[in-house]
């Protein structure tokens, strides 16, 4: 991806452009690969954007990374839900649905049991190997797309390599 941009200017085109916010990378790599990247404690104000006419631009969103997210609050839960329950597989989407990256422990199998109690209206599966993912998006040679992820991530939150720890207070905002 090349350049990181305002989220306003993000929504207008998002390829190959990358916009960060206080706990999420949201990015796009192609127009076959997309997504969003969570970490630390995951607020109500930090997710209300997947709710209502961004949760509808941001429809092709294909991986969302909840590796790094610590724990959230019920409000960002919901939003996380009802953006999956909203996000409809268009006419002509070249992937099968949305890959999660679950985090481990109990937040973990939560996420893991979302697909068992929501009915989304694409198909949503739960992994833990972003490889595995990928595979399933028909991404299967994306790896350097993840690393560069990672790389992005360790920059943006100021934390070592993957498992990460809490975002440094002092490292927003996020430039390039």
């Amino acid at each position: 991806m090349k350049r990181h941009v305002a989220f306003d200017e993000y929504l207008v085109d998002p390829t190959e452009r990358y916009t960060v916010g206080p706990t999420y990378l949201l990015w796009c790599h192609s127009a076959c690969l997309s997504g969003i990247a969570f970490w630390g404690r995951l607020e109500a104000e930090h997710t209300t954007w997947l709710r209502g006419e961004c949760g509808t631009v941001l429809h092709h969103v294909q991986l969302i990374d909840l590796r790094r997210v610590e724990s959230m609050c019920s409000t960002a839960f919901d939003a996380l839900t009802a953006y999956l329950c909203a996000r409809a597989e268009l006419p002509g989407d070249s992937v099968p649905g949305a890959a999660l990256l679950r985090p481990h422990g109990f937040l973990g199998v939560t996420i893991a049991g979302l697909c068992k109690v929501y009915d989304f209206s694409c198909r949503v599966e739960v992994f833990t190997d972003p490889d595995d993912a990928l595979t399933w998006l028909g991404a299967a040679d994306a790896s350097p797309v993840m690393q560069e992820l990672d790389g992005l991530l360790c920059r943006v939150t100021g934390a070592g390599s993957y498992p990460f720890s809490l975002p440094r207070p002092d490292a927003w905002p996020y430039v390039n």
